[in-house]
Formats: structure tokens, C-alpha cells, sequence
């Protein structure tokens, strides 16, 4: 009898050893306070990195102005955190969810704003212009803003997608247009604002 207590306090022992080992403790459960740790973690990073480029996004896809875009980035950010737990890990679908939400919120804070109607503008052949090309011209004119306010609204709105990295098929699902659509807004919106800020520059 002895001699099995003995041998069943050593199988005790030695389970107890094994259940503290590094390896064993990685597999223990997550408890739920060290899950909302990441959670929040995982947020603050998120939010850190993207408030000031999605409060951009809205500036140049709508022209909005700085304070209606910050206010339609919070909103957006404070969606987020409600379904951040639900929200995908592939950081491009998050953003993409994310500029969704402020360009819906944006519009939901500013009721009294109307899209502006343009008549199609006829193709240009493409000039080769590459995204950081617009964006370095851009970025060396004060005039710039006012450049992008002569492009149609679903144009900018396109190029504004693609300057963000995603494909025309990801903004053609984003935006509720056809793929082929999405190309010919990004390629004729490329070209116009290739022609006027060249334009723009050479008179400065």
C-alpha cells in the first residue's frame, strides 16, 4: 500500500512539474483579462499608425475639410473598437473596413453635402504617371487640393483607393463599381492630374 502511495505522489509530482513547464504554460487557455490586453494593444498600434492616414483618405478622396475628416476618422475608430474583436487580422482588409465606415460617417455628419455631378470626360492614353509621381507633385504645390477638385467625384474617390495600395478589383468591391470601370477612372484620373500639375509647376 505504501509503496503505491508513493508511486501515485510521484505521478502527482511529476504532472505537476510538466504543467509548469514553458511549453505547457504556451498551451494553457488565454484568460479573458490577458485576451482584451492584446486586444487593446493590438488597437492602440492599429489606431497610431492609420487615424492620420485615413483622416488623408477622406481629404483627398472628398475634399473634406480637416476637422469634418478628423471628426469622421474618430467615428470610425470607435466602430472599430466595438468589432475590433470580430474585425479580420489581414491588416489591408482592416483598413479597407475602416475607410468604409469613415466615408459613410463622413457623410452621415455632414447630411447637407450633395455630390458633385461631372459629365464624362472623354479618354486620355495613359502617360505612364505612377501613383508616387501624383503624390510627390502634390505634395510640392499649393495647389494641389485644387487640382484634385477639378477631378470627378468617383475618380478621385478611385485614385484615392489606389494610392492606399489596393488593387482595382478590391475597389471595385469596396466601391460597388465594376473592375473594368475602376481601371478607366484610375487611368483617366492619373492622366489629368499628370497634365495639370505639370502645369502647375512649370508656372511656379
Amino acid at each position: 500500500m505504501a509503496d503505491d502511495d508513493g508511486a501515485r505522489t510521484e505521478a502527482q509530482h511529476h504532472a505537476r512539474r510538466q504543467l509548469f513547464t514553458p511549453s505547457s504554460l504556451d498551451r494553457q487557455p488565454v484568460t479573458t483579462r490577458s485576451r482584451a490586453d492584446r486586444l487593446r494593444a493590438d488597437y492602440s498600434r492599429f489606431y497610431r499608425a492609420e487615424s492620420a492616414p485615413l483622416t488623408g483618405f477622406l481629404i483627398m478622396a472628398f475634399g473634406a475639410s480637416v476637422e469634418d475628416a478628423w471628426d469622421a476618422a474618430q467615428t470610425a475608430f470607435t466602430s472599430a473598437w466595438v468589432k475590433w474583436a470580430t474585425l479580420s487580422d489581414n491588416r489591408m482588409a482592416r483598413k479597407a473596413w475602416l475607410r468604409t465606415t469613415a466615408t459613410r460617417a463622413y457623410w452621415r455628419l455632414s447630411p447637407d453635402r450633395t455630390h458633385r455631378s461631372h459629365h464624362d470626360v472623354p479618354d486620355h492614353p495613359d502617360t505612364g504617371l505612377m501613383p508616387d509621381d501624383v503624390v510627390a507633385l502634390a505634395n510640392s504645390t499649393t495647389d494641389a487640393r485644387l487640382v484634385l477638385d477639378t477631378l470627378p467625384p468617383t475618380q478621385r474617390l478611385h485614385l484615392t483607393w489606389h494610392l492606399d495600395g489596393y488593387t482595382n478589383a478590391e475597389i471595385a468591391a469596396q466601391t460597388g463599381k465594376n473592375e473594368a470601370a475602376v481601371r478607366k477612372n484610375i487611368s483617366r484620373a492619373l492622366t489629368t492630374l499628370s497634365l495639370r500639375l505639370k502645369a502647375v509647376s512649370h508656372d511656379q
